[in-house]
């Protein structure tokens, strides 16, 4: 994963992860989804990755500290389950 690191790389920062995900969007078709790993990113980061073309956040399932409903309006969309 982006997030982690070892001895001979650091792991990624948030700036190139959401670089990854706009790079991500603009070549990919738009039929394939672009979704961002909650847990190595955080919330913050997550909803701004809509802004740089995610098409969802990738939650953990039954996760229930997470209040998806008002992650998703902070950032002007909905929830929606999948």
């Amino acid at each position: 994963m982006p997030g982690n690191g070892n001895e001979r790389r650091p792991g990624s920062w948030g700036v190139e992860d959401l670089v990854v995900i706009g790079i991500a969007r603009h070549l990919m078709p738009p039929d394939v989804q672009v979704r961002p790993d909650w847990v190595h990113l955080g919330a913050a980061a997550s909803q701004v990755a809509i802004a740089f073309g995610a098409t969802d956040i990738q939650l953990s399932g039954g996760d229930e500290t997470i209040d998806v409903e008002w992650l998703a309006s902070a950032v002007g969309f909905r929830a929606v389950p999948r």
